[in-house]
């Protein structure tokens, strides 16, 4: 049983030769890295670990990856990202998930023992998400998901979305009546985005994708997708009526100071490290904010 390694990147050789560093210690039978034409020096660093490069031009993550399946070898087709760091024995134990009959099996991304503060405080609400996940298919990453080829090749990403193309695929896989798998000793660290800079450009740009899969199929509407647009709209009137009443932008304001005291308390009586509570209060705020907006901003330009 082979297994195809494949990570899709672009402009970011920093991190992934440290990915492909603790990658080639496995020696996989095959490393494939799908380029969107890297301007930095991505393909002396894959020449570097000897992998495979194939370039691609979708613009989309999902495309990259299906121009990389159609391109590889293996039996078993593993995908992950350009920043992560892979556990001695990660392919070792994807081999042994695959010895039982199953099409799909994934695995957890956890942050790095020496991960900044910051990094650490996002892990929190990700450990809180997973414990609420009943189904396991909802907990597969698409940093550490690993597909028998010829399920993959029947179903592959939707080439139109522009980010969370995984939950799609797998509930599609599910309804087709694949056996998925989520195994939490299979892991990769995964680095998390170390600034509030970086936090809001990737949920604002979550939320526009978060639009555009909704648009694709009313069934992943979720509640987050209505409440945080919402509450920006309601917070941006609450400004404008604050010229007529300002005893009504007060009571938004408390209740929201209440809502953003009591959700990282929500989030951290499932995790237990409560160092963390002040630091998540300023993350909530951006999370949802930045999300929100890129609701909102997916919306118009679907209109």
């Amino acid at each position: 049983m082979k297994v195809s390694v494949l990570i899709p990147t672009r402009n970011n050789a920093h991190v992934l030769e440290q990915a492909l560093k603790s990658l080639v210690k496995q020696k996989p039978d095959e490393i494939i890295i799908i380029d969107g034409h890297s301007t930095d020096n991505t393909v002396e660093v894959v020449k570097k670990y000897k992998a495979k490069i194939v370039f691609e031009s979708t613009g989309t993550r999902g495309g990259a990856c299906n121009v990389g399946a159609d391109t590889s070898k293996g039996d078993i087709l593993a995908f992950t990202d350009d920043d992560c760091i892979f556990p001695e024995d990660w392919i070792k134990k994807i081999k042994h998930a695959f010895s039982k009959d199953v099409d799909v099996v994934g695995g957890d991304d956890i942050e790095e023992k020496n991960a900044t503060v910051f990094r650490q405080a996002l892990f929190q609400i990700d450990i809180a998400k997973s414990k609420s996940f009943i189904e396991d298919f909802k907990r597969l990453r698409g940093c550490n998901t690993a597909y028998r080829r010829d399920f993959f090749m029947k179903h592959k990403f939707n080439t139109k979305l522009t980010g969370i193309e995984e939950t799609e695929m797998h509930q599609r896989m599910k309804e087709a009546g694949g056996l998925m798998i989520f195994d939490r000793n299979i892991f990769v660290y995964h680095k998390r985005r170390s600034s509030f800079r970086k936090l809001f450009r990737r949920v604002y740009t979550n939320g526009q994708s978060r639009t555009l899969l909704v648009s694709y199929n009313k069934k992943f509407l979720e509640p987050m997708d209505i409440i945080a647009p919402a509450v920006i709209l309601v917070l941006l009137a609450s400004i404008v009526s604050a010229i007529i009443n300002p005893v009504f932008l007060e009571v938004v304001i408390l209740t929201g100071m209440i809502c953003y005291l009591a959700k990282p308390a929500v989030i951290l009586s499932k995790t237990k490290n409560w160092k963390y509570y002040p630091l998540l209060i300023p993350i909530l705020i951006v999370r949802e904010l930045g999300f929100g907006l890129g609701v909102l901003r997916g919306f118009m330009r679907r209109k």
